[in-house]
């Protein structure tokens, strides 16, 4: 029975068991059911007698075993009538068997006639025997074909002139008998280069044949409109596909796709509304508009969190970075575009079963990693404090104040009051000295992490129906005890009832959910302190006086409050947030193919994202004891309690939701014809994202039974511990609503012409219209275009490209686009309830500004690909250069007509960036021990070019962490400058230089460096993020095993490391190592940098030290970022496709880096990253029950071929 309780503003239901087993039981019945389901739907299509086939010129014999694999059909035959065979070239797609079998013969002096399931080969009437022809030969021939490394291969070997084709074994041994002594051979094979070699009376030949590059036509990029092969791109475009996402172990696709594609760098830096992802594809291209890429899931753009794509359902990456990529997206891809395309069902496939599931051990927090002061040292300044009267006022104010004070300071003040002796003064000090509060927040809060991967996919097809179903289960036990567990569902079926005619229905569902693990505050009046316990003296959980002394706390209220202390080992338990998430992705699309070369396709998706979080505030938690305790009311002379919050738990609710609707039509045309091709695209797509979020609190809440409290969110009232008023500003919670509705509307055109099939011209084009730019029609639309050139030169007859077996040049120039939807020409205003008069009010939060409009990105690039010596190494190349124009930027604005800002945004900035990315690709070894090897190199730097507010020329604004842009003319948008150092005097004091003199005058010198900028005491150090990015990937591998490293590296760029300063010591109790190292006595500066502890501290003292160049360190660092070992078994062919072991260990640390500190550049302000150690299965299995009788038995012959996909 499903309870409810209301309070005076809406229903809550009753919170269910987070475990509820019979639900647990229903879904795994569910299950069930469906893999039966697909298991009996498999195996009856698995009797369809539709073909799909691509060879090249493959022997006969090959083709018939491929259809053989897809049909029911089998082969009757004699091995010597397959002598007369030629080659084949065939590319059939749902293809009935009579349409295949007509390509198979045609132009063959071979026939056949069909006797229900058999299909009967025999020679054509009036064809001379294999017999007479054999007794005119001469010779016999025993040879081997092999290629450049002396390894066999498979071919086939024809006499020319002849119809004699005979293939070779595994090993690239052949025999042919009765060979004239003067006949030439030619040998043909997939992957290798066609050579005649001449007999010449020699009969037990090694003839060595070249390695074929791949077609580029077999590397197909999937844009979200439509896939095209690489060979006929001219964008720059990097492909990660499953094997490559499969070499890191993690629960989030972004994590898997660092350091394996170049152009994308991922980073460390301040998020916020603007950067909510944590990469950039090919540095920035704004300035403060949105810096994320657009994100792209099946065909359509994705609004939700990207943590709900599970990567086991993940089928490849798509990086789109030049112009000629980004712009079919038009005003939403200027800062690149990552597609992810999930797996699919294919036609023609037996029922596959795919598995994949790793056990990942985390190492714990290391908190010591983060340089913090000893408590010796800290207990050396609160003495140092004690003894200038620093807490003077709160000792003698104790009435008002009630300020409670550290241990230590509690025992300076209990020794001077006389409460105790001097040597019990001195062991309580030296206790403390010994206690370090990490070891104990280790001890009692975190623990090793360990995480849980499962992962099972069902796909496969007949010739008119593909299926996919997946399953994905991820559990993560964290480091903090938080527990978050994932579930994915994903159904696709795509339905080909009639000819031409294709429809596709899919949805993927997500549900996560996060709970909250154990914390604990160890700061007293908001200042950690490195010397608290948690346990007391008998192991009982020890109380921690976090805003008021016991000794108030004991006694206020006369006993009528509830407990006023807080138990951090106790506190936890109280204190409990979950955090639940359900997306729903669903889609559909119908495709109708007509008149031969047309297509018409159209798509809609629908994607839902629900998130509600919940902290359970119980009676137990120090929070609700103490908003109970400050917000009531006590009559001394009565005693009269009134509690003006309810007695009872709080619980706090947040929900968001994102509703997303996409629909696209789109006409397609591929046409093929003498040396002529022409693809082309031309659509139209709507889309409606709606952003909805909301928070409220609930007061007296109980679970069970289920009760609440109706509060007063309206009125103030006096803090219990001063009396005064508006010291809360009411009693927090009060509900609130957002919404947000953003609409687009587009229309776009691209095509690519091929000639020769080696000369490439594309164009594509786009408008887009949004309700987020615009007063007038004109302003609401953005027009964005691209065009492109492409020379496969390997293709021509030249004679000089000597050791290049490939080599293409690339040329695109053209423009797209970034929106923020944040942002409106309409004037912004927010609504709400005055707290004093209960009246509704509104208030303009941003001025109407019909000017603004869509900012604009346009790109030049330069590409080069090529291969060396047969694809033993290969490379590609692209320079690039972009330009931000029609930037968000302010301008000075009139602050008579409206005074809440001095200036407007508008799209009045510029900017410039530029870069290379290479990737060098050698088979260094290729025998029976194969190594490989992958370099990436990325270079990036990029500069504001235009900004019109006054401090666009101020390089002084850069001083400072380089953690956010700052846009000053001519320098990178992260950047770092600093003061200049010289050095400490003999008082410790930090010195600078001003009018080119050391001083310490820090006022002066900071002026100085306002007026003259970098001529001043200052200097400008360089960028803050890298310049040179990129990984080497090597992979080793013999027989089954195989082992892969990636270094990650990082150069051109610096730092600020974290240092000590005095102020946040004293203020916030925030200090640092370094304060061991400081300066103490005369003499020190000659060995230390560290200034003196001076009290009062000075913050500009502080200020100048903390971004003084001493501390601006180069960030170049090598890091280890992964080691994978795997061992891939034997396959039998039939039943075990794949199946492969393998163990992971990541995050490994820093093997070298420029700075002597060793100080971590990607976490100098935080705890070093965690270790991660996997072990785990993944293989695919096919289940159709054909596949376990072996129906068509091998023929007994000594010559074979066997096809290898």
């Amino acid at each position: 029975m499903e309870q409810f309780a209301y309070n005076n503003f809406m229903p809550m239901p009753h919170e269910k068991p987070i475990v509820d087993l019979r639900k647990i039981v229903r879904i795994m019945k569910i299950i069930s059911v469906l893999l039966l389901v697909c298991c009996l739907h498999a195996w009856a299509g698995g009797k369809a007698q539709s073909i799909t086939l691509t060879v090249r010129d493959a022997p006969l014999k090959h083709v018939f075993k491929n259809i053989e694999r897809q049909s029911a059909y089998s082969f009757v035959y004699a091995e010597k009538t397959l002598l007369y065979a030629k080659p084949v070239s065939l590319n059939v797609v749902q293809a009935n068997i009579r349409e295949v079998l007509g390509e198979c013969f045609k132009n063959q002096e071979l026939t056949y006639s069909m006797d229900g399931m058999q299909i009967i080969v025999s020679l054509k009437p009036g064809k001379e025997t294999t017999k007479n022809i054999l007794q005119n030969q001469q010779i016999d021939i025993a040879g081997k074909i092999v290629n450049e490394e002396g390894v066999g291969v498979v071919a086939s070997v024809m006499i020319k002139g002849s119809r004699i084709v005979i293939t070779t074994n595994e090993k690239g041994e052949f025999f042919l008998k009765g060979v004239q002594e003067n006949a030439v051979l030619v040998v043909t094979g997939v992957g290798i280069e066609t050579l005649e070699w001449k007999v010449a009376n020699n009969t037990t030949p090694v003839i060595t044949v070249k390695t074929k590059i791949v077609d580029a036509e077999e590397v197909v990029i999937n844009t979200g409109y439509q896939n095209i092969s690489k060979e006929r791109a001219t964008g720059s475009f990097s492909v990660i596909d499953n094997k490559a996402l499969n070499q890191q172990i993690s629960t989030n696709i972004l994590q898997r796709i660092d350091g394996m594609a170049p152009g994308i760098l991922f980073d460390t830096k301040q998020q916020g509304p603007q950067k909510k992802q944590n990469f950039t594809i090919r540095g920035l291209s704004t300035i403060n508009g949105p810096v994320d890429p657009l994100i792209v899931v099946d065909n359509f753009i994705y609004e939700g969190d990207i943590g709900n794509i599970n990567p086991n359902d993940v089928e490849s990456v798509v990086i789109l970075k030049d112009a000629a990529a980004t712009s079919i997206y038009g005003a939403r891809g200027g800062n690149g575009v990552l597609v992810i395309t999930m797996k699919k069902g294919r036609f023609n496939q037996p029922l596959r079963l795919e598995v994949n599931s790793s056990l990942t051990f985390t190492s714990k927090l290391d908190l010591y990693s983060l340089p913090a002061i000893s408590s010796e040292d800290y207990i050396t300044v609160e003495q140092t404090l004690f003894n200038a009267g620093y807490y003077d006022e709160y000792i003698l104010n104790d009435w008002y104040y009630h300020h409670p004070f550290t241990p230590a300071v509690q025992t300076f003040i209990d020794r001077e009051m006389g409460l105790i002796s001097a040597q019990d003064s001195l062991k309580r000090i030296d206790l403390l000295k010994q206690t370090d509060s990490r070891s104990e927040f280790q001890k009692y809060f975190l623990r090793s992490g360990f995480n849980q991967q499962y992962a099972i996919n069902l796909r496969g097809g007949s010739d008119k129906h593909a299926y996919l179903f997946g399953v994905g289960y991820d559990k993560n036990l964290g480091v903090r005890h938080d527990v978050y567990n994932r579930l994915n569902l994903r159904v696709q079926n795509i339905f080909r009832p009639i000819k031409n005619f294709q429809l596709e229905i899919g949805a993927y569902y997500t549900h996560s959910t996060d709970k909250s693990g154990r914390g604990a505050n160890y700061n007293i009046v908001g200042k950690p302190i490195p010397y608290l316990k948690f346990t007391n003296a008998d192991g009982s959980p020890a109380s921690l006086p976090v805003s008021l002394s016991d000794i108030y706390t004991d006694t206020a209220g006369a006993g009528k409050l509830l407990d006023w202390k807080y138990y951090p080992l106790e506190d936890w338990k109280h204190d409990k947030q979950t955090s639940k998430q359900e997306d729903i992705m669903a889609n559909i699309s119908v495709g109708y193919r007509f008149l031969k070369y047309f297509q018409i396709d159209a798509r809609y998706q629908y994607q839902r994202q629900n998130r509600t979080t919940e902290r359970h505030l119980g009676m137990g938690s120090f929070y609700t004891r103490d908003m109970i305790n400050r917000f009531t009311q006590l009559n001394y002379n009565t005693g009269i309690v009134k509690y003006i919050i309810p007695m009872g738990g709080i619980l706090e609710r947040s929900t968001a939701s994102v509703n997303s609707q996409s629909m696209r039509t789109q006409l397609n045309f591929n046409k093929r014809w003498s040396k002529h091709e022409l693809t082309a695209i031309a659509g139209a797509e709507v889309r409606e994202i709606i952003n909805n979020s909301g928070s409220y609190s609930i007061y007296g809440y109980n679970e069970d039974p289920l009760t609440t409290a109706p509060v007063d969110f309206v009125n103030q009232y006096p803090d219990f511990v001063t009396g005064q008023y508006g010291i809360t500003e009411g009693i927090p919670g009060r509900p609130m609503i957002t919404t947000r509705n953003n609409r687009f509307i587009s229309t776009y055109a691209n095509a690519a012409y091929t000639y020769s099939q080696r000369y490439i011209f594309s164009i594509s084009g786009r408008r887009d219209g949004s309700n987020v730019f615009g007063a007038t029609t004109n302003d609401k639309w953005k027009p964005l275009w691209s065009t492109g050139l492409a020379w496969d030169v390997s293709k021509e007859n030249f004679q000089y490209l000597g050791w290049f077996s490939d080599f293409k040049v690339r040329l695109t120039y053209g423009h797209s686009g970034n929106v923020d939807l944040l942002r409106s020409a309409m004037p912004i205003a927010s609504y709400g309830t005055d707290p004093n008069t209960n009246l509704p009010y509104g208030s303009i939060n941003t001025l109407n500004n019909p000017s603004l409009r869509w900012e604009k990105v346009t790109t030049i690039n330069i590409g080069l690909d090529f291969s060396l010596n047969m694809g033993r190494l290969s490379s590609s190349i692209d320079y690039y250069v972009k330009k931000g124009t029609d930037l968000y930027g302010g301008v000075k604005y009139d602050l008579t007509t409206w005074g809440r800002l001095p200036f407007l945004e508008r799209n009045v900035a510029n900017m410039r960036g530029n870069g290379w990315d290479v990737v060098i690709n050698s088979i260094n070894i290729d025998k029976n021990i194969k190594w490989s090897s992958n370099l990436l190199l990325s270079y990036n730097r990029n500069k504001t070019t235009k900004y019109f507010t006054e401090d666009a020329s101020q390089v002084d604004l850069l001083i400072g962490a380089g953690t956010t842009i700052t846009p000053i003319v001519g320098k990178p948008l992260y950047s770092i400058a600093a003061y200049k150092w010289g050095g400490l005097d003999n008082n410790g004091n930090p010195q600078g230089y001003l009018n080119g003199q050391l001083s310490t005058d820090y006022a002066a010198i900071f002026t100085e460096i306002r007026n003259k900028g970098a001529e001043g005491g200052m200097l400008y150090v360089g960028s803050a993020i890298p310049v040179y990015f990129g990984s080497l990937i090597n992979t080793i591998s013999w027989k089954g095993f195989s082992i892969s490293a990636n270094l990650a590296y990082k150069f051109g760029y610096y730092f600020r490391r974290q240092s000590l300063s005095y102020s946040q010591l004293v203020q916030f109790g925030k200090g640092h190592d370094e304060f061991g190292r400081r300066w103490q006595k005369p003499g020190d500066e000659m060995h230390t940098n560290v200034p003196s502890f001076t009290y009062p501290a000075n913050p500009s003292r502080d200020g100048f030290y903390n971004n003084a160049e001493i501390n601006i360190l180069k960030g170049d660092h090598i890091r280890m970022q992964y080691v994978n070992i795997a061992y891939l078994f034997p396959s039998n062919k039939k039943i075990l496709k794949e199946l492969q072991v393998y163990a992971n260990a990541a995050n490994l640390g820093i093997i070298w880096r420029a700075n002597k500190e060793k100080v971590d550049p990607e976490h100098s302000s935080g705890y070093s990253p965690l270790k991660n150690f996997s072990i785990g299965v993944r293989g695919y299995f096919y289940c159709d029950p054909h596949l376990y009788i072996d129906t068509y038995p091998e023929m007994q012959n000594n010559f074979y071929y066997e096809f290898q996909n």
